[in-house]
C-alpha cells in the first residue's frame, strides 16, 4: 500500500460519518481480524480511526494497542 492510499483509507475512516458508539471488537474477535490481515486490513484502518461517540474502556484500548500494532508490524508502505 502506498502512503497515499493509507492516507486517503485514513481520512475516509474519519469522515465517513459514522461514529463507532456500542460496538467495539473485544481481543479475541480483533484477533481473529488480524488472523486474515489482508483481507481485513481496510477494516481493521476504520476501526483505528473511526471517530468514538464515547470513551473506550481499559480493554478496548488494549484491543486498539493490539491492532495498531499489529497493522504497524504487518503493513508495508511504499511511495
Amino acid at each position: 500500500m502506498t502512503y497515499s492510499e493509507y492516507d486517503l483509507y485514513e481520512e475516509s475512516a474519519q469522515n465517513c460519518g459514522y461514529r463507532l458508539t456500542d460496538w467495539y471488537p473485544n481481543m479475541d474477535s480483533a484477533r481473529k481480524i488480524v488472523s486474515q490481515f489482508t483481507d481485513n486490513v481496510l477494516f481493521i484502518i476504520w476501526i483505528l480511526y473511526s471517530p468514538f461517540y464515547r470513551e473506550l474502556t481499559d480493554r478496548e484500548k488494549q484491543t486498539k494497542r493490539f491492532l495498531n500494532d499489529e497493522l504497524n508490524h504487518r503493513l508495508t508502505l511504499v511511495n
